[in-house]
């Protein structure tokens, strides 16, 4: 499956990965770069991929925190062959940083 790069680019947005010192959720970010019609659309895309990432199963007995948010990403990798490894990592940083 090809990346898809506006999906990958908004995730990474909405979380803030290289832009902010920790992981926080903002959707407003989405109207600049794809506009204010397309915005909610993206936004809903976000938010299921977030919540997916949110239900995540690691067994902490057996995993350190980077570990566990190497099984995450790989979980989300799996189910998500779109995203890039740039969202990837934002997912990584955001369930690592909600797990410390």
């Amino acid at each position: 499956m090809n990346v898809d790069e506006e999906l990958s680019e908004a995730v990474v947005m909405v979380i803030g990965f290289r832009t902010r010192n920790y992981p926080r959720l903002d959707y407003t970010v989405l109207a600049q770069r794809f506009g204010v019609s397309r915005a909610p659309g993206m936004a809903s895309r976000v938010e299921a991929i977030l919540d997916e990432l949110g239900r995540v199963e690691v067994d902490w007995s057996k995993h350190s925190l980077a570990s566990g948010g190497d099984d995450a990403r790989s979980f989300m990798a799996g189910r998500h062959p779109e995203l890039s490894e740039e969202a990837l990592a934002a997912l990584d940083w955001k369930f690592t940083f909600d797990w410390r």
